[in-house]
């Protein structure tokens, strides 16, 4: 037996040319996964069958490698024929920067297969865990980020020994820093302010132009620092007393 075969997308199904002899004018085809499990019949379409031809629709499968065969009245044909499912295809990733606490990322694409074993996520070419994965289809995977840092992070999946082709406009990347708050010497207002802010009704010019020299000054026992950060100035806050 000869076959002919056009690529698989695991989002549609194209029809597969199955060539040969002996084929009767009703045989049963299965495709079988070469991990395992139960053979998947091909269902016939097109020309459908003849003494010499099989024409089917290619199931999907976890992707990969299976065996196609033909059973003609309880004769199984030889040998079992090989046939490639198309390797996966990363489209577009969603969001593209995540924390770096980490967080969920959708995964578009095609070619992932339906099972989260048989699929190897990498991050700059480091395993993750398949646990990390919470769905998997044959276009989404979504799967947890763990914590990081860094930017132009390359994602890849590895369906059953084929590497992905990454076609997605940007890399992974984590979140830059982001400044909201300063602890050590109490409250301060964050916001850009002109030295000499108001507090408890007065002006500081005192504290605005220490503010401006980074100088820390003891104010009412509490501590009253200021800091100066290119042309902002960060104020004492209000609910310091000033003498």
């Amino acid at each position: 037996m000869a076959w002919t075969a056009t690529h698989l997308f695991f989002s549609f199904v194209p029809s597969s040319q199955i060539y040969g002899t002996n084929f009767g004018l009703v045989a049963l085809t299965y495709f079988l996964p070469a991990t395992g499990g139960s053979p998947v019949l091909c269902t016939p379409t097109g020309v459908g069958q003849n003494h010499m031809q099989i024409q089917c629709l290619v199931p999907a499968a976890p992707g990969g490698v299976s065996y196609i065969y033909a059973n003609v009245s309880e004769q199984q044909s030889t040998p079992l024929w090989p046939f490639q499912y198309d390797a996966p295809v990363i489209t577009a990733l969603s969001p593209y920067t995540v924390a770096t606490v980490g967080g969920s990322v959708w995964v578009t694409g095609v070619n992932f297969g339906t099972l989260s074993t048989n699929a190897v996520l990498t991050l700059d070419g480091v395993p993750l865990s398949s646990s990390l994965i919470t769905q998997i289809n044959h276009t989404t995977v979504v799967f947890t980020l763990p914590s990081g840092t860094g930017v132009n992070k390359v994602l890849a999946i590895n369906v059953l020994g084929q590497p992905s082709t990454y076609t997605a406009p940007r890399f992974l990347s984590y979140a830059p820093p982001v400044l909201t708050a300063i602890s050590g010497c109490g409250p301060y207002d964050l916001f850009p302010q002109a030295i000499g802010c108001q507090v408890e009704g007065g002006t500081v010019s005192d504290a605005g132009r220490q503010a401006s020299k980074g100088e820390d000054t003891q104010r009412s026992g509490r501590c009253g620092c200021s800091l100066s950060l290119s042309l902002v100035s960060l104020c004492v806050s209000a609910n310091h007393s000033v003498r």
